[in-house]
């Protein structure tokens, strides 16, 4: 079957090259992150890179009537981005994997004894 002009590939030599390119360099960050840094600073980056970089945001972090996909990052550190990175970064689970108690967030610095009583005015 004829390749239409419109037929957007990538030659299956350079598969993957921009994403092994983002844990070396960027790690923790999504390939859609990296990808986004690298075109706000184009002067840093090699051009090779820039060129990566450029279709990772063009084809593959930006779909016609879908989000980008995830904003969060990798925060276990394992270079995908997981249930385990979502429950973190929403705040149902500790970084070590525990889930979080619900007065965590709440009173810190007080220890549990609940909100500061209102001061009275004179």
């Amino acid at each position: 079957m004829p390749k239409k002009k419109d037929d957007i590939s990538i030659d299956p030599k350079n598969k993957g090259k921009f994403t092994k390119w983002v844990k070396k360099n960027m790690p923790g960050k999504s390939t859609c992150a990296a990808a986004d840094a690298v075109m706000k600073n184009k002067k840093k980056h090699r051009p090779a890179v820039v060129k990566m970089a450029n279709y990772a945001k063009n084809f593959g972090c930006s779909v016609k009537g879908k989000s980008k996909g995830p904003t969060a990052e990798d925060v276990t550190g394992d270079g995908q981005y997981t249930k385990k990175d979502f429950l973190v970064n929403i705040g149902v689970l500790n970084p070590d994997g525990s889930k979080k108690k619900k007065d965590d967030n709440k009173n810190k610095g007080r220890k549990g004894k609940g909100p500061k009583p209102m001061k009275k005015k004179k």
